[in-house]
């Protein structure tokens, strides 16, 4: 499996933050072919165009069969940073981004069980905004069990909306997340851009192992 850790250290020193979601995609995929021989990076790939044209893989490598998908969320952050302006929006809706990225390794879980050649795959989150990694004093938010902070472990259990979600929460959402693994998550530093909240970059990174393990 890639090691996520030194990709996203070398990263880090060329592009401290992105201006967005597709810009991380980008830097990160070429941070991959800059860094490991003969490992080319296919964008947007279609694992299954025959039975879901919907689904396409952020990144896909051929060579060693991984898969990865990708969050940037962000909170709000302007400043001009190696010759570059950078406006952030407060994006706001943690609960539902939180969903995603579940179920990001949801799907990540189904094309290394049922892709012939993929071998294992990661779903990893980038983000300024601290409520991601910290752990709540809430109990009874409706997104409780989507929660992500550093030391949690998921996938013991089916994860689902409370019952006070409203329908235009869980609109496109409503099906429960169900791993096939538990996961610890680790939180790690990505970069600092000052000592005020959200001006610290933290990734998470879920290594999604190999279906026979």
């Amino acid at each position: 499996m890639l090691d996520i850790d030194d990709l996203m250290s070398g990263l880090s020193r060329r592009r401290p933050l992105f201006h967005s979601e597709a810009d991380f995609q980008h830097e990160l995929a070429w941070e991959i072919r800059a860094t490991i021989d003969g490992c080319p990076a296919r964008l947007e790939f279609p694992p299954f165009p025959d039975n879901d044209k919907r689904m396409a893989l952020d990144i896909w490598l051929p060579s060693v069969g991984t898969a990865i998908e990708l969050k940037y969320c962000t909170r709000k952050f302007e400043r001009s940073v190696l010759g570059g302006r950078f406006s952030l929006a407060n994006q706001l809706a943690r609960d539902i981004k939180r969903y995603d990225f579940l179920n990001d390794i949801q799907r990540i879980e189904r094309v290394v069980m049922d892709y012939e050649t993929a071998n294992c795959g990661l779903a990893v989150l980038l983000t300024n905004d601290p409520l991601f990694w910290e752990q709540q004093s809430r109990a009874d938010v409706v997104d409780a069990e989507f929660h992500i902070p550093d030391g949690q472990r998921i996938g013991l259990n089916e994860m689902s909306w409370g019952d006070n979600a409203s329908d235009g929460t869980k609109r496109s959402r409503e099906k429960p997340i169900t791993l096939s693994h538990s996961y610890v998550l680790k939180w790690h530093d990505y970069s600092a851009l000052g000592d005020k909240r959200g001006e610290r970059f933290r990734y998470l990174a879920v290594a999604v192992p190999p279906a026979k393990e």
